[in-house]
């Protein structure tokens, strides 16, 4: 306990730190799409890992007098030594400081630049200070969000509990290798799910839209699972839970675009949203899912269900007050361009604002 107590001390920075680190280097429209890629990558890590706990246990189990399982450890280990060297000399930090070594000083220049803010903009004016207690607080986005991810996270219980080993190991009729490797096909549909989603967020600009999508499916993969028709059911609803991976994707995109001009705040909030959702794991899993309450699981099923409707309703506040602030933005510079002057609005976002409070979108 003590050794994975310092393993989650040292590892906890890395989901929220490469998302925080992904809204300093791209657009709002290319956020999406690239966090897709990242959440994937984690996704195909989790499918490899059912093809290589199987073919270890076929080709090492009982070798050098060790069990399967403690050689997964030995082979864990080693792939992870030469990727922490190859991220610690590649890893580019924010472009304002960044000294990645593959990177020319105008590609540099260029990665500031092409962002339409002012070089350091967004740590003059997003500091760490005693107003960072104000801006975090008083706002709505840390509250909406730390909600939504954490209830989207709840929706991926069937995936991320390895629901669908302990069913086919409780049927007595499949081997090892196949309990390892048919699960592998969540993580397939989630990856599918995850790119195809992440890319239509960002042509459309409508996150809610991929939110509600998957509290539908969260439903229905409840309900399903409550009541299952047959054998083929069953694992037709724990395929289709894989959908919920695309959360990941969406929330965490969509908070980096609504905060995207405060780098502090921005920081904080992607924290939060991942620390509120292990904080409901902690004791979710072990209340509803369970080992010992398959091959059912009847109380997870329920909360499954319950989770999907708490997250629609959940993603509709957020789109509303989302459309308000937006409104708010546009009239200010409505007021503050036209009124006053004659001049068209010049940048993305007045243009954009513009739009919004004329209804044009």
């Amino acid at each position: 306990m003590a050794i994975r107590f310092v393993q989650a001390l040292f590892e906890g920075s890395t989901f929220v730190g490469v998302h925080y680190i992904l809204g300093c280097w791209y657009k709002e429209e290319e956020l999406g799409k690239r966090t897709g890629i990242f959440t994937s990558s984690g996704l195909a890590g989790t499918m490899f890992s059912g093809f290589l706990q199987g073919g270890i246990y076929a080709s090492l189990n009982g070798k050098g007098g060790l069990a399967g399982w403690r050689w997964m450890f030995v082979v864990d280990f080693l792939i992870t030594l030469p990727l922490a060297i190859y991220v610690y000399a590649v890893f580019p930090d924010t472009p304002d400081n960044t000294q990645a070594f593959y990177l020319s000083e105008d590609e540099r220049k260029l990665a500031i630049t092409r962002l339409g803010r002012r070089f350091g903009a967004e740590h003059e004016h997003g500091d760490v200070g005693k107003s960072i207690f104000k801006r975090l607080f008083t706002s709505w986005e840390i509250y909406g969000f730390c909600f939504i991810w954490t209830m989207g996270s709840n929706c991926e219980m069937f995936s991320t509990n390895a629901i669908m080993n302990l069913y086919l190991s409780s049927l007595g009729t499949y081997s090892v290798e196949l309990v390892n490797y048919m699960p592998t096909g969540v993580s397939g549909f989630g990856i599918v799910a995850t790119l195809i989603l992440g890319w239509y967020s960002d042509f459309t600009k409508k996150s809610w839209h991929v939110g509600i999508l998957v509290s539908c499916c969260a439903v229905v993969t409840g309900a399903i699972m409550l009541n299952p028709p047959s054998l083929a059911g069953k694992l037709f609803a724990l395929y289709l839970n894989g959908i919920s991976w695309a959360n990941q994707t969406v929330y965490f995109a969509w908070a980096n675009r609504l905060t995207v001009e405060d780098a502090a705040k921005r920081s904080i909030i992607l924290a939060a949203m991942n620390t509120s959702a292990v904080i409901f794991y902690s004791f979710w899993a072990i209340s509803f899912y369970a080992a010992g309450q398959g091959p059912m699981w009847k109380e997870g099923s329920i909360a499954m269900m319950v989770s999907g409707i708490c997250m629609a309703g959940g993603v509709m506040v957020v789109r509303y007050l989302e459309q308000r602030d937006a409104k708010r933005r546009a009239s200010a510079v409505i007021e503050a361009t036209g009124s006053e002057t004659s001049e068209k609005p010049d940048s993305k976002f007045e243009k954009g604002a513009a739009k919004v409070a004329s209804n044009e979108v």
